[in-house]
């Protein structure tokens, strides 16, 4: 039997199917794909896009309610990036998610630190936030019909929707609100399409409701 010997690729990305259910990076069913120009430039997009978007969500933020802006900067900046690789490769690295998550927690500590608010209210608020923004709902559908849904839409939806605990939980509701119809316009430019990206939707939603949430941050539950 003879021996074939074939290129190795210099890196390998794994990326799942839609139809996979994961909760984590791990061992489940994959594909395999190689680096090309197509995700180098998803990349170097979203970076851009991602640190304009940021950047001007954080002076907002900052302007009204503090340090914790920055918090909302990083997130922002997360949820741009996703979305523009999620257009192009129609996946949402649980390494962004995790970025998200540490700029939340940077937001909590930081309202910890400004002594209005004790970490009861503030842990109580991220909760709420997280809850109204239809993460669980998502994830439950997800677990159930994971063909309708991706693991990583249900993962950046609740960061997008935990961080807008930090100024007014209830407007957390605005970015799925915002997300869903989104959804449906990407759809139609596809061609309706079965696999559609939603971080698009999810990174216009939440810079709505984070601007929403700086402008009238009593009405939709948070601290002036």
């Amino acid at each position: 039997m003879g021996i074939t010997n074939r290129a190795v690729p210099r890196r390998v990305l794994s990326v799942r199917r839609r139809d996979t259910p994961r909760l984590c990076d791990g061992w489940e069913r994959s594909v395999l794909i190689e680096p090309s120009p197509r995700l180098e430039r998803a990349v170097g997009t979203g970076s851009l896009a991602g640190a304009a978007t940021g950047l001007g969500v954080g002076l907002i933020a900052w302007q009204r309610s503090g340090p914790v802006g920055f918090a909302l900067a990083g997130v922002a900046f997360v949820a741009v990036l996703a979305a523009v690789g999620d257009v192009r490769t129609l996946r949402i690295p649980n390494g962004l998610v995790v970025i998200g998550l540490a700029a939340v927690a940077v937001g909590a500590v930081l309202l910890l630190a400004d002594e209005r608010r004790g970490g009861s209210e503030v842990a109580g608020a991220l909760a709420l936030a997280c809850v109204l923004s239809g993460a669980p709902l998502m994830f439950v559908v997800w677990l159930a019909r994971s063909e309708s849904v991706g693991g990583g839409d249900w993962k950046l939806l609740g960061v997008c929707g935990t961080s807008i605990g930090l100024i007014a939980p209830l407007a957390a509701a605005l970015v799925l609100i915002v997300a869903a119809p989104t959804g449906y316009v990407l759809s139609w430019v596809r061609g309706r399409r079965e696999d559609v990206p939603m971080g698009p939707g999810l990174a216009a939603g939440y810079v709505v409701a984070v601007v929403v949430g700086v402008l009238w941050p009593t009405l939709f539950g948070g601290v002036q």
